[in-house]
């Protein structure tokens, strides 16, 4: 499971969880206390289940990674270009 107080790393660049067999949802609060500096992140590989929320507020990430998990649902409508000018890599 992965602690709603992972938010509070709004310093880190890099957050990396992949292949740990987590298990449950992504936080819906990630991103949502303060915006963060994280340029990579990733959960892949894991067993998580659930949406992608919207407002995740990751805006200067180059790479978000959600491969190789459970999610359903459809893409965060804020997932797009006018608010992640610098993401270059969406793994789905």
């Amino acid at each position: 499971t992965i602690s709603p107080q992972i938010d509070d790393l709004h310093g880190a660049e890099q957050i990396y969880l992949g292949q740990n067999q987590l298990t449950g949802t992504l936080p819906s609060s990630i991103g949502t206390k303060r915006p963060n500096n994280w340029r990579f992140f990733s959960v892949y590989n894991n067993q998580l289940t659930g949406p992608i929320h919207e407002g995740m507020r990751l805006r200067k990430a180059y790479t978000l990674d959600f491969s190789r998990n459970e999610f359903y649902g459809t893409i965060p409508n804020d997932i797009g270009q006018e608010n992640y000018s610098t993401l270059r890599l969406l793994y789905l």
